[in-house]
């Protein structure tokens, strides 16, 4: 497959390679591995947890608040709104 076909990365992937190599550097590795990789990924999902959870509880509410997937308010199914 050329390589200038293949689908960009996310910069959320980016990250997480970035933060892989400097985990390989760091352990003075001279490859990336899947260790790294994990520990690269480690890292980054605090962030993107709450990116997904913030999203989630904005594109849920349905009309006058309600959740869609639940019969409570978004504010109790999914905790305090931003």
């Amino acid at each position: 497959m050329d390589p200038q076909n293949l689908p960009r990365l996310s910069q959320a992937s980016e990250r997480v390679i970035a933060h892989a190599a400097e985990e390989s550097k760091r352990l003075e590795h001279h490859f990336v591995g899947v260790e790294h990789l994990f520990l690269g990924l480690a890292r980054e999902l605090p962030e993107l947890l709450n990116e997904r959870s913030w999203r989630s509880r904005r594109s849920c509410r349905g009309s006058r608040g309600r959740c869609r997937r639940r019969s409570t308010t978004c504010a109790t199914a999914h905790g305090a709104t931003r």
